[in-house]
């Protein structure tokens, strides 16, 4: 086994285990509305707020990620049964998508290293912003 193969083995059962907790995660077809997930250290969390704002921020308050969705009425995040992890306002109109559609994906992970992370039913990578 490769060196990059072993990380990847780790990674995917540090995501399993995340999974299995049920700690910083959304599965597909759950609702985050006004509402948060922290990373399984409580370093990070994305907050869906009353303002709309969808954002991932660092226990010292710092924004790492933000949609830009604040002054929109706040709706609610969703992983879509086709796979695209979908932001919409409070008349369910979308206003941000991870472009994802028709990627097989289960869940949202909140992670420690500041990223969100779309994984598949193996616990794959599908899709990462940040980190």
């Amino acid at each position: 086994m490769t060196a990059a193969a072993s990380v990847r083995g780790l990674c995917a059962d540090v995501w399993r285990e995340q999974v299995l907790s049920g700690i910083g995660c959304l599965q597909r077809g759950q609702w985050l509305c006004q509402d948060s997930l922290r990373s399984p250290s409580g370093r990070f969390t994305l907050s869906h707020l009353p303002d709309g704002e969808l954002q991932l921020t660092g226990d010292d308050g710092q924004v790492h990620w933000a949609v830009g969705s604040a002054g929109i009425p706040a709706g609610g995040l969703t992983l879509m049964p086709d796979g695209d992890l979908v932001l919409y306002d409070a008349h369910d109109w979308p206003v941000w998508s991870s472009g994802t559609a028709g990627v097989p994906t289960e869940w949202l992970l909140v992670t420690d290293d500041a990223a969100l992370v779309l994984l598949d039913s193996s616990c794959r990578v599908r899709w990462r912003l940040g980190g």
